[in-house]
């Protein structure tokens, strides 16, 4: 019968179990609280609507702060305040449904009679509070007064130390979130606390009695044989107040500022400031040769202030020397000596031609790369370090090649010649060439196959330092543009091969109509050129590995040749030879427009790129 008894029990709370989690699938379990509301028994959705709305509502109605009769008001959104409403019903639907059953049903009967607080997940933008708070103290503010002395003609009077009254930000700050993690609004009463003087002193009158001594007359500033007057307004300028002692004892004492004194001596440091000299390297063209650094000198500020504060609370002796302090490098001789740039690397050059603009452009494309350094590893690019060719960044209109092959004026004309022997360098140095491209056209002053053009944005000329070490970039413009890479040679060695030409085409001709020109005038607008391509092979080894295995491509495409000829359509009337049949009118045959179609010969054609 016992037995009968507990299995009917087991049975009815295994009944009741089964129905609490029917009655609760998909909802909100009873006693389950959402920012103090109740939202046990709703579905998931009907709750995210519910709480949704709760946010909406809580966004339209202003927060007040407020402080006696000043108030300040602004809406939660204002504050940069966003509620995760999906992700809070979630967390909400998630209470008694974690962990085993039984665990679950422990929390589940508990709700019943202790009902358990969901707070919403809610973010603030505590840049945009801060600004909020900034805006309150600015307008209510009063900070304390520390004491200390003013002068106002000629007399020293004495400022009183007084306690202030600040914003608490750190309670204002505490009293927001807790409206805004609520969803709640209403008045915020500013929070306020006392400020503190810095300098507080019972004893004044020694300072009033220094004071008048400091600024009885000018200091004469003195470094070496160079002397600068320190007027009685720049003293005044440069004054403090310290606190001497404590307590009842404590004393007011006024001193020249280091900080102060530092904007009234500006011409004064700069005057006697020396610049440091980076440790550099000359070069003869086989080697490179440590310059060491050379230390500056700056005005020792600190030292100075100790100097001006003896002289002017001297009655007599009113001279400071001004001190110095040495100031290093940014790279001192020790660090350029780790660099190992000692041996040339590698080194080409071209001839100068063309006109004065172009020669200008090389100057300074070469003036810009001169001297730049490359960490191991570092990329080198001729456009990061030239930069764009611009009349602001010194560049003058010169020829440079179009895309249909004809020359037409613009800035950095010639640039290209740089960027040529700038890689050639490179190439027989045997760094790691990562970008080069060959010109539209084939220009005879520049080697077979390594040419290299660059436009700003488009071509490039590219390597990177793979010896190990760092190398230095040197180039001079002279009777021709001279590049010399230096560092540290590693051993490694160059060999090459040139192709012939191959992938010869022919030129086509083309003639179009210039009426500007006389019958049987012919003028050439592009002259062409013979299409060609060529291979150039790198190899670069050290001890008998390889080390860069390369293959620059060069094609110069075919480029029709233009003829510019007369309006076949204009006729020319002569006067004919009276005869006794009368007179004619001679008409001259127009020119016959053709294409050429047979290979004319090879022609090499300088242009000023």
């Amino acid at each position: 019968m016992a037995l009968v008894a507990v299995g009917a029990i087991v049975l009815v709370l295994a009944l009741a179990v089964v129905l609490e989690f029917a009655l609760n699938a998909g909802k909100i379990h009873p006693g389950v609280r959402i920012v103090g509301k109740d939202f046990g028994g709703k579905a998931v959705e009907q709750a995210a609507q519910q709480l949704s709305d709760m946010v909406q509502t809580s966004d339209g109605r202003p927060l007040v702060v407020y402080l006696d009769e000043r108030s300040w008001s602004l809406l939660p959104p204002e504050l940069g305040r966003t509620v995760d409403v999906e992700g809070t019903v979630a967390d909400a639907a998630l209470v008694g449904r974690r962990g085993n059953l039984f665990k679950s049903l422990v929390v589940r009967l508990g709700l019943y009679f202790k009902p358990k607080e969901i707070a919403a997940l809610v973010e603030v933008d505590s840049e945009m509070q801060d600004e909020f708070i900034d805006k309150v103290a600015e307008d209510v503010d009063r900070p304390a007064v520390d004491a200390g002395l003013e002068f106002k003609n000629g007399q020293v009077l004495v400022v009183e130390d007084q306690e202030g009254l600040i914003v608490d930000r750190a309670a204002l700050t505490i009293a927001l979130d807790d409206k805004l993690l609520t969803l709640t609004t209403g008045e915020i009463e500013v929070p306020m606390v006392v400020s503190v003087p810095h300098i507080r002193a019972t004893d004044t009158a020694e300072a009033v009695e220094t004071a008048r001594i400091m600024i009885s007359a000018e200091i004469i500033l003195r470094a070496g044989e160079e002397m600068w007057p320190m007027s009685v307004a720049q003293i005044e300028s440069s004054l403090d107040c310290r606190t001497e002692n404590q307590g009842q004892s404590s004393k007011l004492m006024p001193f020249i500022s280091a900080e102060k004194l530092d904007v009234q001596l500006a011409a004064v440091a700069e005057a006697v400031k020396k610049a440091p000299k980076n440790a550099t390297w000359e070069t003869d063209g086989e080697r490179a040769t440590l310059v060491p650094a050379v230390p500056g000198k700056d005005l020792d500020v600190a030292t100075t202030a100790s100097a001006v504060d003896k002289a002017a609370k001297s009655r007599s002796n009113r001279t400071a020397d001004i001190a110095l302090k040495e100031t290093q490098a940014q790279r001192t001789t020790e660090e350029a000596e780790a660099m190992g740039i000692k041996e040339k690397l590698g080194e080409f050059s071209i001839g100068v031609y063309g006109s004065s603009n172009r020669q200008e452009n090389l100057r300074r494309a070469t003036e810009l790369i001169n001297g730049t350094l490359v960490a191991p590893g570092g990329e080198f690019s001729f456009n990061r370090v030239v930069g764009t060719r611009t009349a602001e960044n010194g560049f003058n209109t010169a020829p440079v090649i179009m895309p249909d092959g004809r020359l037409e004026d613009a800035l950095g004309g010639g640039v290209c010649q740089v960027a040529t022997v700038l890689f050639n360098a490179a190439f027989f140095a045997g760094l790691d060439i990562k970008e080069r491209s060959n010109h539209m056209l084939y220009i005879d002053s520049y080697p077979k196959g390594r040419d290299a053009a660059v436009d700003y944005g488009y071509q490039d000329v590219r390597f990177v330092n793979d010896t190990g070490r760092w190398i230095l970039v040197k180039g001079v413009v002279g009777g021709s543009v001279k590049f010399v890479i230096y560092g540290t040679a590693d051993g490694r060695s160059v060999t090459y091969t040139t192709s012939d030409w191959y992938d010869v085409k022919a030129f086509s001709t083309s003639r179009v109509i210039n009426p500007d020109l006389k019958p049987g005038e012919i003028r050439v607008k592009n002259a062409g050129q013979t299409g060609r391509s060529c291979t150039v092979k790198r190899t670069v080894t050290r001890g008998g590995q390889v080390l860069h295995n390369d293959i620059f491509y060069t094609v110069f495409p075919a480029i029709t040749r233009v003829e510019e000829i007369p309006d076949p359509n204009v006729t020319t009337t002569t006067q004919a030879t009276t005869t006794s049949t009368g007179s004619t009118a001679t008409t001259p045959r127009p020119p016959t427009t053709n294409t050429t179609t047979s290979p004319p010969p090879t022609t090499t054609t300088t242009v000023a790129e």
